[in-house]
């Protein structure tokens, strides 16, 4: 009868088989198999795949092993991809939005914004604070704004109206009821002229225009249309240039004086203006042609007859 020894009455996981710290699992007296750790492989459990070591990941987000070379992530929010590297955050990687409005990513690459006050649009783009934009208050009126496209204004000492373009000046028993003396509304040293209490007209010189005739007409003065010559006032918004000579166009902005523009006359030659679009060279000596591009270049020619002496004149 034979006697059962540790050899042969052991089992396989006696030896201590498997690796890092996974389980042994017994099948028979020569057959096993290994539970192993989150992290390894293998049939001892000797293969290390942990994809936290192995691949990178935006932080926040969760690696989860699946099997050798395989992994998944679950993405923090704003973040997608096989590693989670892409920002799908909009208002991160882009920022749309303008003005100092207020971005709220909704999905990837949307995003939707709460403008700040006074802006509005798509982008926060539009500004709808007409006291900044143009403002309608007049004669130095204080504007606030109060929403899209509203205002409130306060006006100054003696205005009154929708846009404070009233005169409410009150009358007391030592006013000066003549404006054109305690005011002088009419600008720019022009006439005024009283027509009642606290009423006035103005007599605008030539050039200006208005209630106090503070628009100026005079385009020569406002806007300098003019190039390369003198300006002419003619009118209300109306002008003529009398062009320097070279010069042509409503503003003199079209040159005529073909020497002034790339140099026509080659070899150094002098030029000269002869009118609108023409001109005369003066060539060096040696050159010939309009633009004096052609060399002038002289061939001796050496001319030779032969004689033939008749035998009644030859010499004794």
């Amino acid at each position: 009868m034979d006697i059962p020894t540790e050899a042969n009455t052991g089992t396989p996981c006696q030896s201590n088989p498997y690796k890092n710290r996974s389980t042994c699992n017994s099948a028979g007296p020569d057959n096993y198999n290994c539970t192993c750790q989150n992290g390894f492989n293998g049939t001892q459990c000797q293969q290390d795949w942990n994809c936290y070591r192995y691949f990178s990941y935006q932080d926040g987000s969760t690696c989860s092993y699946i099997s050798v070379s395989v992994y998944s992530c679950a993405c923090t929010a704003g973040f997608s991809g096989q590693n989670c590297s892409q920002d799908t955050n909009f208002c991160r990687i882009k920022s749309p939005y303008q003005n100092r409005g207020n971005c709220t990513s909704t999905d990837p690459f949307t995003y939707e914004f709460k403008c700040t006050k006074d802006y509005a649009g798509t982008n926060c783009t539009q500004d709808i604070n007409v006291c900044r934009t143009g403002s309608p208050c007049q004669y130095s009126a204080n504007c606030t704004s109060t929403g899209h496209f509203t205002y409130n204004f306060s006006c100054s000492a003696g205005y009154t109206g929708n846009n404070c373009t009233r005169r409410n000046l009150r009358i007391s028993h030592n006013s000066d009821l003549n404006l054109c003396r305690t005011i002088v509304p009419c600008q720019n040293g022009l006439t005024c002229h009283l027509t009642g209490p606290y009423s006035n007209n103005c007599t605008c010189l030539p050039g200006y225009t208005g209630i106090n005739c503070t628009k100026d007409l005079n385009l020569c003065r406002t806007h300098a249309p003019w190039q390369n010559g003198a300006c002419l006032w003619t009118g209300p918004m109306s002008y003529n240039c009398n062009c320097s000579s070279g010069y042509t166009g409503k503003n003199c902005t079209k040159d005529i004086n073909p020497c002034r523009k790339p140099f026509p006359c080659k070899i150094e030659a002098s030029r000269s203006w002869t009118g609108p679009l023409s001109y005369y060279c003066n060539c060096f000596a040696g050159y010939i042609r309009k633009n004096c591009t052609e060399e002038l270049v002289l061939h001796l020619v050496t001319y030779q007859k032969d004689l033939k002496v008749s035998d009644s004149y030859q010499a004794v």
